[in-house]
């Protein structure tokens, strides 16, 4: 196998994963296994190719020639308990993803040079819920159907590189581009019947089906890389989403009212929009103490500023009336802090802990104004693993452990109509676990073989 294969193998490997969304929380994924146990807080600097994602001046510190983490099984639980009241409810209260998270390939230049291509799934996600009930009145019956899906992925491909300057100072610079793709749907329905009667003498319908996708934008980061004695700072900037190319969507909406004495029916529908969503600056400083007994101390904060409530897109039915996609986000400020203690040669403990604040804003419900309303909330995430030498190889293992809670009526607050289906105080939780493994020693293996190869 000579370079060439190696390269167009590489090639291929982040072409199938390329592909982008916003979920509304930030920093919430991680890339390379030591980062992930760290949650993040490797701002300041790490050994692994994932600093051309945290901060791209400290790829001089990259020890591997490559990394790729193609599995990571993730087990999700989420549930809204008996919000609905009597109402039976399936929700996707368990799934097991084996998603593709990080391949990054490193071309050292010279001393103080390096290189770095890598392609991440920024975020992927599925929340979906069903809720369905028939309740007996005195005079007849209701009935009642809730149901409500969002999905969406985030994918960036890219390079990074990285200048030492002197001994003590690097800078760096990553470009991504990026592609996103978002799905969601929404019905809530309810119907009262007559005795003996077959058609409902009430009727409330409200349907809607939207989707939106951004196949290519641009985003860069600049990095800033201290390293003085015990010490290491870092600085890193991320741009907005800019020269967004290929964009696409559609929406349809309708509203069903239906009384002995009314009856109102409003509906839009569009398939050939072009939203356009905006996405914050990002400001990342990080920093690390090295200890004289092998252990080191990690923090790091992220600062992202509020977006203004703005149109996503404005649309126009058939009765000339306009309805304005909107949307928006709050100010945010996260952080997170790491430990990680070198126990003896070859064997290393690291942990983490890191908070997420959920960044959306819940907009005032207007008629002539509809935002796209996502079912979660703030988290919590503990991480905890070892990095240990298996046969002259390293390999990493651990957990990543995110957990959340909130009373549900805040989390559906922005669904107008909901007052129209039986609903009662409970929590909205959230847990996931992703299992972390490294099969770094296999691709050290192959670069070996690799390397021999072109030597010969």
């Amino acid at each position: 196998m000579n370079k060439y294969t190696w390269l167009i193998l590489f090639y291929f490997t982040m072409l199938i994963q390329s592909n982008d969304a916003q979920n509304y929380f930030y920093n919430t994924s991680q890339f390379g296994l030591q980062s992930t146990l760290l949650g993040g807080t490797t701002t300041s600097g790490n050994s692994d190719l994932s600093m051309a994602y945290y901060n791209p001046a400290a790829l001089h510190l990259a020890k591997s020639k490559a990394d790729i983490s193609l599995i990571t099984p993730r087990f999700d639980n989420f549930g809204f308990d008996n919000y609905f009241g009597p109402m039976e409810t399936e929700d996707t209260d368990f799934s097991i993803d084996f998603g593709p998270n990080l391949a990054s390939y490193n071309i050292k230049a010279n001393d103080k040079i390096n290189i770095t291509a890598i392609t991440i799934k920024q975020s992927e996600w599925n929340r979906s819920i069903v809720s369905q009930n028939v309740e007996e009145l005195p005079n007849g019956k209701r009935e009642q159907f809730f149901q409500y899906a969002y999905s969406g992925r985030d994918r960036w491909v890219g390079a990074g590189f990285s200048i030492k300057l002197n001994n003590n100072v690097a800078i760096g610079f990553s470009q991504f581009f990026s592609s996103a793709r978002y799905a969601y749907n929404y019905t809530l329905q309810s119907n009262t019947f007559e005795s003996s009667a077959s058609e409902p003498s009430m009727r409330f319908q409200e349907r809607l089906q939207s989707s939106h996708a951004n196949r290519l934008s641009l985003l860069s980061k600049l990095g800033l890389h201290l390293n003085y004695s015990h010490h290491t700072i870092g600085l890193v900037i991320k741009t907005p989403n800019y020269v967004k190319l290929l964009r696409s969507g559609t929406f349809d909406r309708e509203l069903l009212d239906i009384t002995t004495q009314h009856t109102g029916l409003k509906t839009f529908r569009d398939y050939e929009l072009k939203p356009n969503i905006r996405t914050p600056w990002e400001f990342n400083l990080g920093y690390a103490l090295s200890l004289n007994d092998g252990s080191k101390l990690w923090f790091n904060t992220a600062y992202y500023p509020g977006i203004e409530e703005y149109d996503m897109v404005s649309m126009q039915n058939v009765d000339e009336n306009i309805l304005n996609w909107k949307n928006g986000n709050k100010e945010v400020l996260n952080f997170g802090v790491g430990y990680s203690k070198i126990v003896k040669p070859g064997f290393e403990i690291i942990g983490s802990f890191r908070r997420n604040l959920f960044s959306q804003k819940k907009l005032t419900v207007q008629e002539n104004a509809f935002q796209t309303l996502i079912l979660d909330d703030d988290r919590n995430h503990l991480a905890l693993g070892s990095k240990f030498n298996f046969f002259n190889n390293p390999v990493e293992f651990g957990l990543d452990w995110s957990f959340g809670k909130r009373p549900n009526q805040d989390v559906f607050s922005g669904f107008s109509n909901i007052e129209r289906l039986t609903t009662t105080s409970s929590d909205y939780s959230f847990n996931s676990i992703s299992i972390l493994l490294t099969y770094g020693f296999i691709i050290d293996s192959v670069t070996r073989r690799v390397s021999d190869n072109l030597s010969e």
